[in-house]
């Protein structure tokens, strides 16, 4: 099963345009996403793979801003991430990812995480900021809220956002920042 999905982010003037695909092996997730940054020209392509739980194994960001250009490994082996083919053990336990530019990645935990029961979960993310070429491990919240209804929190920054889903879980409103084109 394919989906598509168009998001323009509001803070940076961006779209993006992403698409999933399913099998019975997991989620196959690639996106383009252009826009400016500082007066200068961005294109970052991502390609994300889960399991069929949702759970990141594998994540590859190509960012070009301005005349520079980076790509991004990310690899989950084992219990431990390969960043760029090398062992970074401050991501030991993280399943998630979060790209700073997409609300795609709120997906990520909304789609495999359990609610039942329990409406809010804790979890530890690889945060990857793109403007700032920043990559840390961060401690996030979801709640869930109704069914299309999620509350996100990062426990570092205090920022929280009530995130609007359509019914398989993608973001479809980010309040200021993304919302569904």
């Amino acid at each position: 099963m394919e989906r598509k999905i168009r998001w323009e982010g509001l803070e940076y003037k961006s779209l993006e345009n992403c698409t999933l695909t399913e099998t019975d092996n997991g989620v196959a997730i690639t996106s383009i996403i252009t826009g400016r940054v500082n007066n200068q020209a961005i294109k970052v392509s991502y390609k994300i793979l889960t399991d069929t739980l949702w759970a990141t194994y594998f994540v590859e960001i190509d960012v070009i801003l301005g005349r520079n250009e980076k790509t991004l490994l990310l690899e989950k082996k084992g219990s431990y991430w390969l960043v760029n083919n090398t062992i970074d053990h401050r991501f030991d336990g993280c399943v998630d990812i979060d790209i700073s530019l997409t609300p795609f990645t709120n997906t990520l935990p909304i789609r495999r995480l359990v609610f039942n029961g329990q409406l809010s979960n804790r979890i530890e993310v690889i945060y990857i900021d793109i403007i700032a070429d920043l990559i840390i491990p961060v401690r996030q919240y979801y709640t869930k809220i109704s069914n299309s209804v999620y509350l996100y929190e990062n426990e570092k920054s205090t920022f929280k956002a009530e995130l609007k889903t359509d019914p398989y879980g993608l973001v479809i409103e980010y309040p200021k920042l993304f919302h569904e084109k």
